[in-house]
């Protein structure tokens, strides 16, 4: 799930969590992608704060916790949907890149550090 949240609230990404505990779900992996300004305007606001989740339990909650996102006034939008065995293996060898490209920067990094 990636869901797309009000700047202006704090402690909005904890009402989400609760959120997601209710429908039956169970948070496996959760990443804060930061604040990015929006294509347009959603609800008056030009910024969001971006969230990452996956999720794990029964597809029978989903519903509740779409009905429940569209609800809270703070999510301006989210995005929820189904890993198959295809898309984990892309996920796993993104994860694969992401530290690879990692441990190149810290390299290169720590080289620059060293000539200067």
């Amino acid at each position: 799930m990636v869901v797309v949240l009000s700047t202006e609230s704090k402690d909005l990404k904890k009402q989400i969590d609760a959120l997601v505990a209710e429908a039956g779900f169970k948070i496996a992996e959760q990443e804060e992608l930061g604040v990015k300004a929006l294509a347009y305007k959603i609800n008056g606001e030009e910024t969001g704060a971006y969230h990452k989740l996956i999720l794990e339990g029964e597809g029978s909650g989903i519903k509740k916790l779409e009905f429940e996102l569209n609800l809270e006034e703070g999510v301006l939008r989210h995005l929820i949907i189904a890993l198959t065995p295809k898309l984990e293996k892309v996920r796993a060898q993104m994860a694969v890149v992401r530290t690879e490209i990692q441990a190149k920067a810290k390299k290169d990094q720590k080289e620059e550090d060293t000539a200067k």
